[in-house]
């Protein structure tokens, strides 16, 4: 059992036990970044036939951590990883309930020698049986999926209740939020079908032939699928809510250029009252004899109230009689 590998620790173990240097490399490799500037990990590389018949395994999973605030906490933009020898990927989630979540990348790899050694520090050139060699590594990965699940549900009941919301507020960052669930979703379920995979030949393969043995494989076998249909229940119902949120989105813009109208109607109106009045204003100003001081002031009123009642009632007649003519067309 090694923790928190070193490049000595890789460069002994390789040459004394003769490990494949691609056990190392898929250990080593987890993160999925742009194709054009890194290379991808072996996991991203190997097929099913490849990864389900090898002799060792790895066992990619994301942890749920919880990340505690201080005052060197660093601003949501910087980019975390863990403080390892081989530092792996944090990628934070979106608070809930004010307390900051992350996904911390986690592998564990495990290879079955020619040689091991027993209890009695004896070398035993007996092979041990795939199951039992993965049996506890992969029920901690399991447990670990267990807790992602979890998670994931409580995020479907967190962007449900959001979308509930009657002011029709989408939060900002929701949609890419829930495209990015979709990805990570997909990722997950790869890994876990790996597993399934790697289990279900070695269980088939060596056919131990302790029958508590043989049941170990097929309760491993049972839990991956039970997650992975967890998993896929999750991912299905954030997926329906990208087209739901897309539409909240719409919604409210919709809404607004609603309201941003009806302030230009607004001054449209204004507009209506003011220009018959200027306009007869400045007709008047060309004579000294109806302006305010003179007696013929009264002429002023008598022409723009008459004037301004007749560009109200046309402003007003002419949507309706469009509005009558398309109900007219409806009617044919």
């Amino acid at each position: 059992m090694i923790e928190d590998i070193q490049p000595s620790h890789i460069e002994y173990l390789g040459e004394r036990l003769s490990i494949d240097p691609v056990f190392f490399a898929g250990y080593l490799g987890t993160d999925y970044r742009a194709v054009e500037q890194h290379p991808l990990p072996l996991w991203a590389t190997s097929l099913p036939s490849e990864s389900a018949t090898q002799e060792f395994c790895h066992l990619h999973y994301q942890r749920v951590v919880k990340l505690e605030r201080s005052l060197k906490t660093p601003p949501e933009t910087t980019l975390l990883v863990s403080a390892t020898n081989v530092p792996r990927a944090v990628k934070r989630l979106t608070p809930l309930s004010g307390v900051d979540v992350a996904l911390a990348r986690t592998c564990t790899s495990f290879d079955r020698l020619v040689a091991c050694i027993t209890r009695e520090n004896t070398l035993s050139m007996e092979k041990p049986s795939m199951i039992s060699l993965c049996l506890n590594p992969l029920r901690l990965a399991l447990r670990e999926f267990l807790v992602y699940s979890i998670t994931m549900n409580r995020y479907v009941r967190y962007y449900e209740y959001s979308l509930k919301d009657v002011d029709l507020s989408v939060r900002e960052g929701d949609l890419n939020d829930l495209q990015i669930w979709r990805r990570r979703a997909f990722q997950t379920l790869q890994r876990l079908f790996a597993m399934h995979d790697f289990v279900e030949h070695w269980n088939t393969k060596e056919r131990p032939p302790e029958e508590s043995e043989a049941s170990l494989g097929a309760w491993l076998i049972k839990d991956i699928q039970h997650l992975i249909t967890a998993i896929e229940h999750h991912s299905r119902s954030l997926e329906t809510m990208i087209p739901v949120t897309t539409a909240m989105v719409q919604l409210a813009d919709v809404r607004r250029s609603t309201e941003e109208a009806s302030h230009v109607k607004q001054l449209t109106y204004l507009a209506l009252v003011f220009i018959p009045l200027s306009f007869v204003a400045s007709l008047f100003s060309m004579s000294e004899k109806v302006a305010p001081w003179s007696r013929n002031f009264w002429l002023y009123f008598v022409v723009a109230v008459p004037l301004l009642l007749f560009v109200l009632a046309a402003s007003w007649l002419m949507p309706f009689r469009g509005h009558t003519a398309r109900h007219k067309q409806k009617m044919r």
